[in-house]
């Protein structure tokens, strides 16, 4: 049976459940707070943005943290605010499912604005390599010659410059692909299967040529598989990938090849 979401909401505001759990973040009890926290979170839009801000400057880490990426859902002015100071101190794993989460709700009322932004002033490489990997989940094109900026810049880090790469494949941005293929020799490993993984998703035949070249110059058979499985991607006509099969000769190789064969060239 499919909700009725206006009865649905018809009900919260008649037993005046938002106003009880708005309430309940009143209480000095952390349990009691946090459980108001994720009822209201499941609330949807209705609960009060103000209730929900007042609990961002909490002195308990997880209660903070959640209070600041609910805020994003429900505020209607100021939604982003908290983005900013890299949104929180250790920012981790559930910062980014809690973050993503409500990006895309918000997404879905409108547009949201170029988070390009934030990763401009972020300072914890692992937000803004949040940030990045967010702008190609929300396909912001437009903040991709920034993000090409950010890769060329001797100052950014491997786990920053590993993101760009990956995002300006996930936007396909072939502008991208000269810097790309430039920096793969002097880049670390993690940086290279980024690049490697772009040029599957851009797909055209610069890619298909850089990544020929690099199956015949790797020695690493990780970095190998990655290459083979890229190339099929990429190669539609299978002239290439078929080339390369009937040349090997290692049993490593042509494992590799049957492996893929059958269809298991899933990254």
């Amino acid at each position: 049976m499919k909700l009725n979401v206006n009865n649905y909401r018809e009900t919260l505001k008649a037993f005046e459940l938002h106003e009880y759990w708005e309430n309940q973040l009143k209480n000095k009890n952390i349990e009691d707070e946090g459980t108001a926290l994720r009822i209201l979170d499941d609330m949807s839009e209705d609960a009060s943005s103000n209730a929900i801000s007042n609990k961002a400057t909490s002195q308990n880490n997880n209660l903070r943290k959640h209070a600041k990426s609910i805020f994003m859902k429900f505020d209607s002015n100021d939604a982003f605010k908290f983005l900013d100071d890299d949104f929180d101190k250790d920012f981790n794993a559930l910062d980014e499912v809690r973050i993503h989460d409500a990006l895309k709700d918000k997404s879905k009322e409108r547009p949201l604005p170029p988070l390009i932004r934030w990763v401009s002033t972020a300072e914890n490489e692992f937000f803004k390599s949040f940030l990045i990997q967010e702008i190609g989940y929300f396909n912001q094109i437009d903040s991709a010659d920034q993000l090409v900026e950010i890769f060329k810049d001797p100052n950014t880090t491997h786990r920053v410059k590993a993101q760009v790469a990956k995002t300006l494949g996930t936007l396909k941005y072939a502008p991208a692909i000269p810097y790309l293929i430039e920096n793969y020799g002097t880049s670390v490993q993690e940086v290279q299967e980024n690049i490697i993984y772009a040029m599957g998703e851009i797909k055209n035949p610069e890619t298909l040529d850089f990544l020929e070249k690099i199956y015949h110059e790797t020695h690493n058979k990780e970095t190998l598989i990655k290459v083979l499985q890229n190339i099929y991607l990429v190669d539609d006509s299978k002239v290439v990938f078929n080339k390369l099969k009937e040349a090997s000769t290692t049993e490593f190789e042509k494992s590799i090849f049957d492996y893929i064969d059958q269809g298991f060239s899933v990254r």
